[in-house]
């Protein structure tokens, strides 16, 4: 047996061994429940516990996302950041001027998320869905609230 397997089997069995003695003092287990007894999956409050991917980080109907947005792009307005007033002034120009044609070049409306018949938008905020086709001149939509 060369030396590296011996190292490596010997920690193979001392993981072993730490993991028989913690789950003979209950500190580990292979059940579906926490220690405390809520399940594993499910937060304190019983609400299940968002996995990759499916977390609302990216929901801007929630203050605290919509916070987050607009104090990182404020972050461009800061002499602080950028070490000139000047660029600082410029960025403040540059995204009250141009960031939303930027943004509506980079994703257009026409590449929002449609139903079956074209005219139906995905939304879960239909007020601000209604308000805001109605505004870029769409007005034969109707609205799929999921």
């Amino acid at each position: 047996m060369r030396k590296s397997d011996k190292k490596h089997n010997i920690a193979k069995v001392n993981l072993l061994a730490e993991q028989r003695y913690l789950e003979s003092k209950s500190l580990i287990s292979e059940s579906l429940q926490e220690v405390d007894g809520t399940l594993i999956g499910v937060n304190g409050n019983h609400n299940p516990i968002n996995e990759y991917g499916q977390s609302n980080e990216y929901d801007l109907s929630n203050d605290q996302n919509m916070d987050k947005l607009v104090s990182y792009i404020a972050s461009y307005f800061s002499s602080d950041k950028t070490n000139d007033k000047g660029v600082a002034n410029d960025n403040k120009a540059i995204v009250y001027n141009t960031l939303i044609k930027k943004i509506f070049e980079l994703s257009p409306v026409s590449s929002m998320n449609v139903g079956n018949n074209q005219n139906e938008y995905y939304t879960n905020n239909p007020e601000i869905m209604d308000a805001f086709l109605k505004k870029v001149g769409i007005n034969d939509f109707t609205l799929i609230n999921k």
